[in-house]
C-alpha cells in the first residue's frame, strides 16, 4: 500500500502521551479537510488498526462523520501524512483508491 498512490488529507487530530478518559486511540481524529476543501468533523471513530507496510507502521481508521458520511483512511507513521483511502456516502462508495480492501 504505496501511501503516494492516494490523495492527501488535511487532518486536525491529537496524539496522546499519556492515558487520559476520552481519548482511546493513540492518534484521534478531530477535522478532516479534503483536497475538494470540504471540511468533515469526525463523529465517531468506528475501528483502527496498526499494519506493517512496507516496514513502515500505518494506523488505517474507519470514522464516520457529522454528516454520516463514513471515511477509510490511514496516517503513515513514516511520512506523517494522512490518506483516503475510501470515501461512503448514503451507503454508496463515492471514491475508492487501488481497489483496496479495507478491514
Amino acid at each position: 500500500m504505496n501511501a503516494d498512490n492516494y490523495p492527501p488529507l488535511n487532518v486536525l487530530s491529537v496524539v496522546k502521551g499519556f492515558d487520559r478518559a476520552g481519548l482511546q486511540h493513540h492518534i484521534t481524529p478531530y477535522r478532516i479537510q479534503n483536497e475538494r476543501g470540504e471540511s468533515l468533523n469526525v463523529k465517531e471513530v468506528r475501528q483502527v488498526t496498526q499494519h506493517m507496510v512496507g516496514g513502515k507502521l500505518q494506523y488505517r481508521y474507519t470514522v464516520r462523520t457529522e454528516q454520516d458520511f463514513y471515511l477509510y483512511i490511514f496516517f503513515d507513521a513514516h511520512t506523517f501524512t494522512w490518506r483516503l483511502i475510501r470515501e461512503v456516502r448514503d451507503g454508496v462508495v463515492t471514491i475508492e483508491y487501488e481497489g483496496v480492501k479495507y478491514h
